[in-house]
């Protein structure tokens, strides 16, 4: 019998784990208040010889701060787009664009909430919603920078990136690796 009651605390436990299972104690609680871009770096290096496949890196960067005398939550997902000439320094970029936000929630009730549930809310929940934002301003910011169209890729929720590159049409020169960091 003590064996059933370890085997149902060890189960129930990695149910308190999934990440999603915390995030949504959060969700269910919230509304969504406001969106706010914070920052902004956007810069190129001209290629002058204006040929060579590009690699592009995608990171994301979360902080989550919660206030518990007005029930607010406060997610600022930080992003990043890095180029690099594919047979060049890695080191060495020819496309960057940040940009920073902050997500405000409102919350009736905290009760209950753990530092681990708002942190993967704010990973999740709180990046979920600023992506279309940092979609759009990635393709503006790319196109007023002169440069060939660059979707942002699809933001997969509770799954990790792939890694795996996948190539855009020979027209626009590039070649997207998706990496998470």
């Amino acid at each position: 019998m003590g064996a059933r009651t370890r085997s149902k605390k060890t189960s129930s436990k990695r149910k308190q784990d999934d990440p999603l299972k915390l995030a949504s104690a959060v969700s269910d609680r919230v509304e969504f208040e406001d969106i706010r871009l914070l920052r902004s770096r956007c810069q190129q290096t001209p290629d002058l010889l204006g040929s060579g496949q590009q690699t592009v890196q995608w990171g994301t960067h979360v902080d989550t701060h919660v206030d518990p005398e007005t029930g607010r939550i406060f997610v600022l997902p930080s992003f990043r787009m890095q180029a690099h000439r594919a047979d060049g320094d890695p080191k060495e970029l020819s496309v960057e664009v940040g940009a920073a936000f902050m997500l405000v929630y409102r919350a009736d009730s905290l009760s209950g909430l753990t530092d681990e549930n708002y942190e993967k809310f704010g990973s999740i929940n709180g990046v979920y919603n600023a992506w279309p934002y940092w979609r759009e301003f990635v393709q503006n910011t790319i196109a007023r920078m002169g440069l060939p169209r660059l979707l942002a890729p699809v933001h997969r929720v509770g799954a990790p990136r792939r890694k795996a590159p996948r190539k855009r049409p020979s027209s626009a020169r590039t070649r997207k690796t998706n990496t998470k960091g």
